[in-house]
């Protein structure tokens, strides 16, 4: 980010605050360019490699490169001590600032990594993170970039303890994209990265007028280099989409394992694919999660969780191909998921490892949700066997691993097309009513109950989309009141977050398997949200409208399409819903995926203007509202 533009957010953050400065700083700028500044610098996911580096909460941590410190924030949540080091003091302003909002005091800031010599003495750091770092190092003078990487790995080397281990992430010389024409992200060159580098820096004379410095490697490249700076020990992870967005996280080491985790669709004429990603993708990655030690690797995070979950079943368990070591999701839940499977085809487990404070908070509903669930259910009902039944929660390092059963099957993420469809939503629909009617509740919402669930949305859809002036609601949330009063709502079961991604089928896709991630679960809910969002979630992503768009089109002119009226008519029909209310539980849905949502996609702009200007924008009521 130029430096103009760093002074201007470091200017907002002091008079407004980190969270209100970034907004403001954002909010003028092209919706690409806010989105990509927003997900660099906002995001702890991308700490999601603390799960591959040793679990020891008392471990010394040095974040070289540290910059506005989404990664320094998120270890220092989870170790004693973090130094971060930047050459840059505006950063260091910033990343102060951000520490002090997020109420963390064992952060240390240096400003220093513009010379030679780290500033510290030998043997000081029990881990040292290199994130996007090391490809810069041969910009600072003029003599070979890979002497200079080497010398500055072995500078590391000589601050890291001897039981130390450094995480690098990097992109690959060699990576798929790059084959393809895709420009190398450090210089905005192609091909750049697979030519010898003497063509490489003739190449980069005539198109930039200097030479080539930016010095990246294959993963043969790396190996050799870190040997060279005397680490014996190296560990290759696949991250995906890349090292700076984690999606996934595969092991490098086993091109099995990863071809398997990268396939996802249950189909015959993907074997042939798998076998191919088997054998390239560990070597055409865009990049790599590099774990490397002196002598040799303690055992990481999700190593330790897993022996953990062993030592408590007393017996082996082997990882699962599937999802082989674990996947992190970052949109959503921001929680790493570990599939493990069972001893002669036994139903496995699934380790549910939080990245964040906030986030373990709601892996601790998700556990409670289910224990209720499943004990409120029929020891003979067949939906238990469609719930991820709750097993353990480990203790690592004094941080939660939530353990539950694992759910086979596939899930439906990719049934958007509209021959798809009908499928998906019967097979939701049939779900919703069956469970409701196993648990067999029979009362109503009383009308406090109501209008206290929709005075708590509305304030916070007024804290978090400015877009909405404080009392801008008050029409339609007075209209659903008078609805509600006049036809009272059944109380409901509901899962919160019921899209096709959460329902596991069969290979065929003819009945579910599973039905998975209950964060959002209310044994006191509201009826038809949860029919609204599998109904306008999976046509959103048909048509590229997204969710809220599609519910305010059908909100706007009161009228369904045919499909949907079908399901819902049925739904009311089934659960005693009063046709005087379908209008104002539509816009309940609008308010509830709102409320759900905006604490974790709430800072990407792009986010704000689909879900919150998509509705007033597709809305007429809610504009007359508003004015």
């Amino acid at each position: 980010m130029p430096r103009l533009e760093l002074e201007q957010l470091l200017h907002l953050c002091q008079e407004r605050g980190w969270d209100a400065g970034v907004r403001c700083f954002l909010e003028p700028k092209s919706l690409g360019s806010a989105d990509f500044w927003a997900r660099y610098f906002i995001p702890e996911s991308r700490a999601a490699g603390r799960l591959l580096l040793p679990a020891n909460s008392s471990a010394r941590v040095l974040d070289l490169g540290c910059g506005i410190g989404p990664l320094s924030i998120n270890f220092a949540r989870y170790f004693d001590e973090v130094v971060g080091v930047d050459h840059g003091f505006t950063q260091l302003q910033l990343l102060r600032l951000r520490a002090q909002q997020a109420g963390i005091g064992n952060l240390r800031l240096v400003c220093a990594g513009d010379r030679r010599y780290l500033p510290f003495p030998a043997e000081q750091f029990d881990i040292v993170l290199l994130n996007g770092v090391l490809e810069w190092v041969g910009t600072r003078n003029f003599g070979n970039p890979r002497l200079q990487q080497r010398d500055f790995l072995r500078e590391v080397n000589r601050i890291l303890k001897p039981e130390g281990e450094i995480y690098l992430g990097i992109e690959n010389r060699f990576a798929l994209r790059y084959l393809l024409g895709g420009a190398d992200e450090h210089t905005k060159l192609r091909f750049i990265t697979l030519l010898p580098r003497k063509l490489a820096d003739l190449l980069s004379v005539i198109k930039k007028g200097e030479l080539y410095r930016v010095y990246t490697y294959s993963r043969w490249g790396y190996r050799r280099l870190l040997r060279e700076a005397a680490f014996q020990a190296v560990r290759f992870y696949l991250p995906r989409s890349n090292y700076r967005k984690i999606t996934q996280i595969l092991e490098g080491e086993k091109n099995s394992a990863s071809a398997e985790a990268y396939c996802e669709k249950p189909r015959l004429r993907e074997i042939k694919r798998r076998t191919l990603k088997a054998l390239a993708y560990p070597y055409l990655t865009h990049s790599y999660s590099i774990v490397a030690g002196k002598f040799r690797l303690s055992p990481s995070f999700v190593e330790e969780a897993v022996a953990k979950l062993e030592a408590w079943l007393g017996t082996d368990v082997q990882a699962s191909l599937k999802l082989r070591p674990f996947r992190v999701k970052i949109g959503e839940t921001s929680v790493a998921l570990i599939s493990i499977a069972g001893k002669r085809g036994a139903r496995g487990f699934m380790l549910r490892i939080p990245l964040t404070p906030q986030v373990a908070v709601q892996q601790l509903h998700n556990l409670q949700s289910l224990r209720k669930l499943v004990g409120r259910l029929d020891p003979s009902c067949t939906l238990k066997e469609l719930l991820p039944q709750p097993v353990v929660t480990l203790d690592c390092s004094g941080k939660p691993v939530f353990v539950e059963r694992l759910c086979p099957g596939f899930d439906l993420r990719h049934c958007y097309h509209l021959q798809d469809q009908p499928a998906v939503f019967r097979l939701g629909l049939d779900f919703l009513l069956s469970l409701n009617r196993e648990l067999g509740e029979h009362r109503t919402h009383s009308a406090a109950a109501v209008e206290a669930w929709l005075r708590e949305r509305e304030l916070y859809v007024y804290r978090t989309a400015p877009d909405f002036p404080e009392g801008s609601l008050q029409r339609l949330i007075k209209d659903a009141i008078n609805s509600l009063h006049r036809a009272p709502l059944p109380v409901v079961c509901t899962h919160g977050d019921f899209w096709p991604g959460n329902l596991l089928t069969t290979a065929r896709g003819e009945r579910l398997t599973g039905v998975v991630d209950w964060e959002f679960a209310d044994q006191e809910g509201m009826p038809l949200l949860d029919l609204l969002q599998l109904l306008l979630v999976t046509k959103g992503l048909s048509s590229g409208k997204g969710f809220t768009r599609s519910l305010a089109e059908r909100f706007s002119a009161r009228r369904f399409e045919d499909d949907e009226k079908l399901l819902i008519d049925e739904y009311c029909r089934e659960l005693g819903v009063s046709d005087l209310s379908v209008w104002s539980l539509v816009f309940m849905a609008w308010l509830e995926w709102h409320y759900r949502r905006a604490n974790v996609h709430g800072y990407l702009p792009s986010w704000r203007r689909n879900e919150v200007d998509g509705f007033l924008e597709s809305s007429g009521e809610l504009r007359c509202a508003t004015v």
